[in-house]
């Protein structure tokens, strides 16, 4: 009978561990509930004397000091932003057609347009590039539509290609 009491005190004592450590964290749970309501209260008590501060009401010297701080970050803040949206502004300049329509002079940087043996500014050659041979066209000996060289089906009619 002994074995029995013990494991029947060491049930219990479990389940009062048990039942102390649930009601634990409810409080807990409810303390935290308490807290988060003063947060919003404390919120809510900058944000009115954020709105008196806006609107000319002269508040104790501390609060007027915390106000002008704010007021000081803001404009940091907007500066900031500025300078993003003047690079973004610089980045998104359109390329000019030259650009796109020639290469840049080895020697001085000038945009040369394309075919043009040297450069207007500088008078540097420009390098001779050198036409790739262009790959032999190749026909499907089933349906006859051209295809790439490196196919192995055609893909207009499925043939397999040698």
């Amino acid at each position: 009978m002994a074995l029995f009491d013990k494991i029947s005190n060491l049930t219990k004592s479990a389940v009062d561990k048990t039942n102390e450590m649930i009601e634990t964290t409810k409080l807990s749970a409810k303390v935290n509930s308490e807290n988060s309501k003063i947060a919003v209260l404390k919120n809510r008590i900058g944000e009115y004397y954020w709105t008196q501060f806006e609107n000319g009401s002269v508040l104790d010297a501390e609060v007027m000091e915390f106000c002008a701080e704010i007021k000081t970050i803001a404009a940091g803040i907007e500066a900031i932003n500025a300078e993003i949206q003047a690079l973004k502004d610089s980045k998104a300049a359109p390329v000019p057609a030259a650009v796109k329509e020639g290469k840049a002079c080895a020697s001085c940087g000038n945009i040369i347009p394309l075919g043009k043996k040297f450069c207007p500014e500088c008078g540097a050659p420009m390098p001779v590039e050198e036409a790739q041979p262009a790959a032999a066209a190749k026909f499907c000996p089933s349906c006859g539509v051209q295809m790439d060289a490196d196919k192995k089906f055609c893909s207009e009619c499925g043939y397999k290609i040698d």
